[in-house]
């Protein structure tokens, strides 16, 4: 049989409930996001978004939820608004920061001066398991046999998921799937032990969350 800890902020706690340590640390980290309410064309076709050339990070992108609830998302990849560790995954504080909104609101209007400066401002606060080394993840069997870790991402996971459900499925199963088959055009062709538990942090030029 097998074991996956793939629970994201509570990662290390389930690890130390069976000795494991991995080289390199990974921590709860505390991520906050706002959306407002908007109407105009313009900004509803707006992309993805993001300021990598000034100090503020921003990001933002429109969402059409329903016909009547258009929103445009916003938050920040700067250090500075990525970087608060929690102790405590279960007593994350879910709100928004007063200071984190008004600094989002400034930065916001600053690269779309044609949004409108008033309206309600909604957020929310959730979490990301950040490697402190290299913002790489740890993907592969521990030194406990048939338990394997999956975490890490730096809130990379969604975009990385096919990849490493493939990476994990081939450990777990010691087998790949046949290239002209459906499964197989979905298999990942990386080193099984490239992110390994016990590999190097990763040498970086530059060590954001966009990596």
């Amino acid at each position: 049989g097998a074991v996956v800890n793939c629970m994201g902020p509570w990662f290390g706690k389930l690890n130390e409930t069976v000795g494991i340590k991995t080289s390199t640390t990974m921590l709860p980290t505390r991520i906050q996001v706002g959306h407002i309410n908007i109407e105009a064309e313009e900004h509803l076709r707006l992309p993805f978004t993001a300021d990598a050339h000034g100090a503020s990070g921003i990001y933002f992108m429109p969402r059409r939820l329903r016909r009547t609830n258009k929103q445009l998302v916003f938050g920040s990849v700067d250090h500075r608004f990525e970087s608060e560790i929690v102790e405590d995954p279960d007593k994350l504080d879910t709100m928004l920061d007063h200071d984190v909104q008004a600094d989002y609101m400034g930065c916001l209007l600053h690269r779309l001066p044609t949004l409108p400066p008033n309206g309600k401002v909604i957020g929310f606060s959730h979490m990301y398991t950040v490697n402190q080394d290299d913002v790489h993840p740890v993907i592969g069997e521990s030194a406990l046999k048939g338990f394997f870790l999956c975490n890490g991402f730096s809130g990379h996971g969604f975009k990385l998921a096919p990849a490493v459900g493939s990476m994990v499925t081939q450990q777990i199963m010691g087998i790949t799937a046949k290239p002209e088959g459906k499964l197989g055009q979905w298999q990942t062709t990386v080193p099984l032990d490239f992110m390994s538990t016990s590999r190097a942090p990763l040498s970086l030029k530059v060590k954001t969350h966009f990596a």
